[in-house]
């Protein structure tokens, strides 16, 4: 069956976010080794700001080992970088966000 899975030709042109739910039908059919499919998230997590989940992932890979320093600073600069925008749009949020606006809003719907 593997033979004729698309997942990796089709996954390059994919959103590395739509290719979660594809890898994780692959685990869910066992088309591929479990150890393939961590590998193959783990490789898609690099270039996001998903450090927690990455860390997941690497700790099922790699039971017995400590985590990478690595993560551990992206995952630190990912917090700090959160809280330094967060701290930057809350005069806007304030201004914006009344409990007029929040009335209004949950009206909507």
């Amino acid at each position: 069956m593997a033979e004729y899975d698309l997942t990796a030709k089709l996954g390059r042109y994919f959103d590395r976010h739509l290719v979660f739910p594809l890898l994780e039908f692959l685990t869910e059919r066992n088309i591929f080794d479990e150890k393939e499919i961590l590998q193959a998230k783990y490789d898609l997590l690099q270039h996001t700001t998903m450090v927690d989940f990455q860390l997941d992932i690497y700790k099922k890979l790699h039971a017995d080992g400590e985590e990478p320093k690595e993560l551990i600073e992206k995952r630190e600069e990912i917090v700090s970088r959160f809280t330094e925008l967060s701290q930057a749009v809350q005069p806007l949020l304030d201004a914006v966000v009344t409990e007029d606006a929040a009335r209004h809003i949950e009206h909507q719907r």
